[in-house]
């Protein structure tokens, strides 16, 4: 399951995509209630990467023995992914909430939206900044190696 992390979440995501456009378009969504929709990924992204990094904890550490620095850290990681993900849900449904036949966007719905973007935008960041190393890797050899 490690090692086939990013292919699953490659199909996740594409899956989700392709099934939020395919419903978008049969059903008859307004382009903003389908980017509203479309906008869960970040919430699948980052429950992944939380399933992923308690399964890592899971199937290498109990074999090794680890600093309480280094168990801390781990931990405290773990929790600020769980609560990132906790007012990730909240936010996305409350941009739902109070929303008759006609989803119109009012304005404590574009609220809690802009902060549900906001909030999403920080667990993006790391997939973002992986992509950049990859595409330059003598920066990511600078950075893991100090030099």
């Amino acid at each position: 399951m490690l090692a086939l992390s990013r292919i699953i979440e490659w199909n996740v995501v594409t899956f989700y995509l392709l099934a939020v456009v395919a419903f978008s378009h049969h059903l008859v969504w307004g382009w903003v209630y389908s980017l509203q929709v479309g906008s869960g990924v970040f919430v699948l992204m980052n429950g992944m990467y939380l399933s992923i990094a308690i399964l890592e904890v899971w199937a290498v550490y109990p074999s090794i023995e680890l600093s309480g620095t280094a168990v801390t850290g781990h931990l405290l990681s773990l929790i600020t992914k769980f609560l990132v993900l906790v007012y990730q849900t909240m936010y996305l449904m409350w941009t739902f909430g109070r929303q008759g036949a006609g989803m119109n966007f009012d304005a404590d719905a574009a609220f809690w939206w802009w902060q549900y973007v906001w909030l999403s935008s920080l667990v993006v960041f790391p997939y973002l900044l992986g992509c950049v190393l990859n595409l330059v890797p003598v920066a990511s050899t600078m950075m893991y190696t100090n030099r």
